[in-house]
């Protein structure tokens, strides 16, 4: 491989810099500062990148150290040869990794070339960025070797075992990787990841037993807790009680009272009726009814009327019989007068006494109805009146006649006799109905006098006062007997009122229960006090039973736990085992390396003695390497370490280390060798010689050799 050109867009202090570089040795001198170590970095950079760091030191980290002074393009490009074929190659960078660009041409065609990639060294070295570090970019305060995995396989590539060394770098390669995905020690590896999980288990059992202890803890006071709940649910529940009880006592109360009143109303309806029973028993006989009594007063009067039609028929008698007695002094007289030749005269006297006679006993007759029906009786009179007037008109006429004529008195006198005659007839017929008046007055009178306990001479008018009287008794016994009556109605009503409400409310009539007293705003204050501490008692056993729950839902975890961390103390066990195993076989693959890389320290050993032996002629050093190339010199008869000897002396031993090391590795692939200024601690004589060194060195490769001397 052979650099042909470079350019520097931007690039720390440089900037849009050209520079062409030829075969074998290329030295560019420049005064201190010029930029020649930021050069050396772009042709680093250019075949390796940026290197990758998060280190904000600026000696540490390249990419803010060489970021562009003038600002804008950070980058360049560089043409060179290898294999053969002419590219161009671009880098530019950004302020991170992924920002940073890439492109390679084919110089032949201008085309882009896939030749090779941003990893531009690797694939035309072999080594990696760190390998040529130690090899071919010799800095100033760089020149000390220190072997890595690449480095090893360079050196193994020396000789035909070169496959068997790639196998063990990929193989070492991968057992480190596995070495530091375990890592028995430190905190990263899966070990250390393993034992983080592990202890973020145990912290998590901690916590879960914590959570235990916590939980337990909870289920006691829960258990304390539902112990007062219930102790309040029972007061609680006592106190309802006691209310039911007092409103059932009251209700009860309330319906004694009632019953009482209700009873007591039945009471005096029953005492009101026994006084009305008592009242009612002072009528050592029942008086007669209203139909009785109206009876008894048609009877009254019909006794009063048959007594006036016995005293008017007495009296009609009487005047009948005076008048017929007058009646018959006047016949007698007319008698004598018709004797005295006065007959006419006397004969018509005679026929109006007859017919005044007649009249009276027709009158008689009327008035003793004799004929059982009344109007029988008024027809009879009737007739006999009208009778009797007309025989008294005749008679009169007749007398008038008679006279004046006095041949009619005899005709006259004659009826006057028979009207006489007919009058007594009468009169027995009228003594017939005075009897029976007589019989009917008597019956009435007894039925009265019986009834009304009298005497059988009572008058009408004392039967009428027994009559009033009776029948004001006879009101106050009906009213008394439906007084009677109705307070027997409203005491049974009453009765069967209490009755009813006694069957309805069974309690009514049984005593009151004993309870201790307690007004009812009382029961509801305590009633509402302990509900209320009874809810807040719920909610408390609520909170604590949320708990519980949460906590055993955390601790359903602790088995699980458990079980991971079994889990994961047999997974760091076995990965303990696998780290021992690979740490085995990695000093085994050690083992077998330093066995052949021991048949290539000769050469090293050599090839440095004879580096040295150039830049001092006068000495014949004896050195010795082992296989991570620390070199000792044999000074006075002993090995001694390179540190004991000056700055001076110590980089010529590294620069000896150094060019035997670029034969060792640069005899295939021939990388470019960079050299910033690393003979500064060299004497003008070892100076010399190490510039005739590098006129060697460059005779087989393209070396770069930035120095401030001329």
């Amino acid at each position: 491989m052979q650099i042909k050109k470079i350019h520097i867009s931007n690039f720390g202090k440089l900037h849009e810099m050209q520079m062409d570089f030829s075969e074998g040795l290329n030295v560019i001198n420049g005064e201190n500062g010029w930029g020649k170590s930021t050069l050396a970095a772009f042709l680093k950079a250019m075949l390796y990148g940026m290197d990758v760091t998060t280190k904000r030191s600026l000696l540490e980290n390249e990419r803010r150290r060489y970021k562009p002074w003038q600002g804008g393009t950070y980058g360049g490009s560089m043409e060179f040869e290898a294999n053969g074929k002419s590219y161009r190659m671009e880098r530019f960078f950004g302020t991170k990794e992924r920002e940073d660009k890439f492109a390679l041409y084919d110089l032949a065609t201008g085309l882009p070339s896939t030749d090779y990639s941003e990893h531009l060294g690797e694939e035309l070295f072999h080594i990696d960025r760190a390998a040529w570090e130690r090899t071919c970019y010799l800095g100033q305060l760089n020149l000390g070797v220190a072997v890595n995995d690449s480095l090893n396989a360079r050196l193994t590539h020396v000789e035909e075992e070169s496959g068997d060394m790639q196998n063990y770098e990929q193989a070492v390669r991968l057992l480190e990787d596995r070495m530091k995905y375990f890592r028995k020690t430190g905190n990263r590896g899966q070990i250390a990841k393993l034992r983080d999980d592990q202890r973020a288990v145990r912290e998590d059992q901690m916590i879960l037993m914590n959570r235990m202890k916590e939980l337990e803890n909870e289920r006691t006071a829960h258990i304390e807790q539902k112990r007062q709940e219930q102790f309040a649910h029972e007061k609680t529940e006592q106190l309802e009680k006691t209310g039911r009880k007092l409103q059932e006592r009251n209700i009860q109360k309330n319906e004694q009272e009632q019953y009482l009143q209700l009873k007591q109303r039945a009471d005096a309806t029953e005492a009101v009726l026994q006084k009305a029973n008592v009242a009612l028993a002072q009528y050592e006989t029942v008086p007669a009814d209203e139909t009785l009594l109206d009876l008894l007063r048609s009877q009254i009067y019909e006794l009063r009327t048959t007594i006036e039609k016995r005293e008017a028929a007495a009296q009609q008698k009487e005047r009948s019989e005076a008048s017929v007695r007058s009646q018959q002094e006047v016949l007698e007289e007319c008698q004598e007068l018709v004797a005295g030749r006065k007959q006419g005269l006397a004969g018509a006297f005679g026929t109006a006494a007859a017919g005044a006679v007649f009249v009276l006993l027709s009158k008689t007759v009327a008035n003793a109805e004799i004929f059982s029906s009344e109007k029988a009786s008024m027809l009879a009179g009737a007739a006999t009146l009208v009778f009797g007037a007309l025989l008294i008109i005749g008679s009169f006429l007749k007398a008038l006649r008679e006279t004046g004529k006095w041949g009619k008195q005899g005709r006259e006198l004659h009826k006057v006799k028979v009207a006489l005659e007919n009058y007594e007839e009468q009169a027995e017929q009228d003594a017939e109905v005075y009897e029976e008046l007589d019989q009917t007055m008597k019956e009435l009178r007894h039925r009265l006098t019986e009834t009304f306990q009298t005497s059988e001479d009572a008058t009408p008018e004392e039967l009428e006062a027994c009559w009033q009287q009776e029948r004001k008794r006879s009101q106050e016994y009906q009213q008394l007997k439906a007084e009677c009556e109705s307070r027997r109605n409203a005491s049974r009503d009453a009765k069967e009122i209490c009755q009813s409400y006694l069957n309805d409310h069974p309690k009514a009539a049984e005593p009151l229960p004993e309870m201790e007293f307690i007004s009812q705003e009382e029961l509801e204050r305590r009633l509402q006090q302990n509900r209320e501490a009874e809810k807040a008692i719920q909610q408390k056993t609520g909170r604590i039973e949320s708990r519980i729950r949460m906590l055993e839902e955390e601790t359903v975890r602790l088995p699980e736990l458990e079980e991971q961390d079994a889990a994961l103390t047999a997974q760091i066990e076995d990965a303990v085992r696998t780290c021992d195993r690979l740490e085995q076989t990695l000093g085994f693959l050690e083992t077998a390396k330093n066995q052949l890389l021991s048949r290539y320290l000769d050469r090293l050993k050599e090839g440095t003695e004879d580096y040295l032996s150039e830049l001092v002629p006068e000495w014949e050093p004896s050195v010795a390497m082992d296989v991570n190339l620390k070199m000792k010199v044999q000074q006075e008869g002993s090995l001694r370490d390179t540190e004991c000897f000056s700055t001076g002396w110590q980089d010529l031993f590294r620069l000896a280390e150094r060019f035997a090391l670029v034969d060792a590795i640069c005899d295939a692939d021939q990388p470019t060798v960079v050299l910033d200024d690393p003979f500064v601690n060299l004497d003008p004589k070892k100076y010399k010689n190490a510039r005739k060194i590098l006129e060697k060195l460059g005779e087989k490769r393209q070396l770069i050799y930035f120095s401030c001397r001329e």
